[in-house]
């Protein structure tokens, strides 16, 4: 009773069927990990966009708190389309604050009760286009366009160098009630 040990007892390894059904399920789950890592990487540039350049926040803050304490705006040429003209902004304290585009850049001018100038300071570099309308007696919508930096504060893999700098356009709009006009008691 000698047993052969060149004849296989059971089946032993793998088939070729088993081995590409394997490598085949691993590839799907390989994409989708590369999918979810890439996805992350887009989150963690966008939340830290605000760190990286947070001018465009600035001005839409700055542009936010003048408008919710202003009591009147300027009147447009044609009311409820958009112009591109200067937004003056009348706040109960007495002057004013006009906003405007200079070229490429969105400015704040403060004058005082007399007309004259208190203070200029640019807002936003990078400005493509500024425009606004009256909505009303007391809304105001504003549309603001930049040009936005694409720098990454995650690591760059050397497939998107290509990208490193890039200027993307971007389009904010919004919407804001005239607190100091009495508005804030109709909400």
């Amino acid at each position: 009773m000698r047993r052969d040990r060149a004849q296989p007892s059971g089946q032993a390894g793998f088939t070729l069927l088993e081995a590409v059904v394997s490598l085949f399920l691993v590839a799907i789950v390989m994409s989708l990990a590369a999918t979810l890592l890439d996805d992350a990487r887009r989150m963690v540039d966008a939340s830290g966009r605000d760190t990286t350049d947070p001018m465009p926040r600035y001005a839409i803050v700055t542009l936010h708190r003048d408008l919710a304490s202003a009591r009147a705006v300027s009147e447009p040429s044609l009311p409820g389309f958009w112009v591109s003209a200067p937004l003056d902004i009348y706040s109960a304290e007495p002057g004013l604050a006009r906003i405007q585009r200079f070229g490429k850049a969105l400015v704040r001018t403060r004058f005082d009760s007399s007309g004259a100038m208190i203070q200029r300071r640019v807002l936003l570099q990078g400005v493509t286009g500024f425009r606004w309308r009256k909505v009303g007696a007391d809304l105001v919508d504003i549309e603001l366009r930049y040009r936005r930096s694409t720098l990454s504060i995650a690591g760059r893999t050397p497939l998107d160098s290509s990208r490193r700098g890039v200027a993307r356009p971007v389009v904010d709009r919004f919407r804001i009630a005239l607190r100091g006009s009495g508005a804030a008691n109709r909400w």
